[in-house]
């Protein structure tokens, strides 16, 4: 004799998980680390210019897999040190 299909169906109930606070460095709208498109965003350029910064390790980069990306610090150190004194 199999139990009764309302026996399985048992629904628990959980309390509402926390709300995680944001690391210090990242603020809720900026990851720590962007893909090329969103570099060129920040950058106000193409991809392809993201691109050759990268092969010319301009950007250092974060690889895992085939998928590339950058940390946010090192675009802000990368237009500090492109800024010219004014």
């Amino acid at each position: 004799m199999t139990p009764s299909r309302a026996y399985l169906n048992v629904t628990t109930h959980h309390a509402a998980p926390a709300p995680h606070a944001a690391a210090p460095f990242a603020a809720a709208d900026q990851s720590l680390l962007l893909n090329l498109q969103e570099v060129a965003e920040q950058l106000r350029c193409t991809r392809r210019n993201v691109e050759r910064l990268v092969a010319a390790h301009e950007l250092p980069v974060v690889r895992f897999g085939r998928s590339v990306r950058i940390e946010r610090t090192a675009v802000e150190r990368f237009v500090a040190e492109h800024r010219e004194a004014g």
